[in-house]
């Protein structure tokens, strides 16, 4: 937000979870049967030295609790088009809870994601915060953000889904 007033709410929003996300990610193939629905959870924390890159992971013990659920909306040889709500808000976390049940997002190529479908390359880690939903910071009326997904992002999805 653009006000000092306005982001403290906000950010108690999410330290306090009541504001609730969901995102679409696109994964790669499935190295194993997929439910439905399942939840990922584990203490996570920065597993790459300080000097490399930023990679974090499910540790067992020294992190932080994590969870995310995850829906599949399809699921096809080439991978699966998940719909993810995350009930902590780690660094990385969809990322890594959905490579460490063997989905990892196209374009992720730091957790192990596939970086073409089809013979085309894809551009970017493929994950899309689709709908935000929290109080009004000043009201306290119920706001709903909705962002429709870019181009590329739909572009990929319709080629998973045939």
């Amino acid at each position: 937000t653009k006000r000092r007033g306005v982001n403290a709410a906000v950010h108690e929003a999410f330290a306090n979870r009541t504001a609730h996300k969901v995102y679409y990610a696109l994964a790669g193939s499935p190295q194993a049967a997929c439910e439905n629905q399942f939840e990922v959870s584990g203490l996570m924390a920065r597993i790459s030295p300080k000097s490399d890159a930023a990679r974090w992971g499910l540790v067992h013990s020294n992190g932080l609790p994590s969870s995310t659920s995850f829906f599949v909306e399809s699921l096809g040889r080439d991978g699966a088009v998940l719909r993810v709500e995350p009930r902590t808000g780690r660094t990385h976390q969809i990322r890594v809870h959905a490579a460490s049940v063997g989905l990892p997002l196209y374009g992720d190529s730091l957790y192990g994601g596939p970086e073409s479908l089809s013979g085309r390359p894809v551009p970017r880690v493929m994950l899309h915060a689709v709908n935000l939903t929290l109080s009004h910071p000043v009201n306290g009326h119920p706001l709903n953000l909705i962002a429709p997904a870019p181009d590329d992002f739909v572009l990929l999805r319709e080629l998973l889904q045939f």
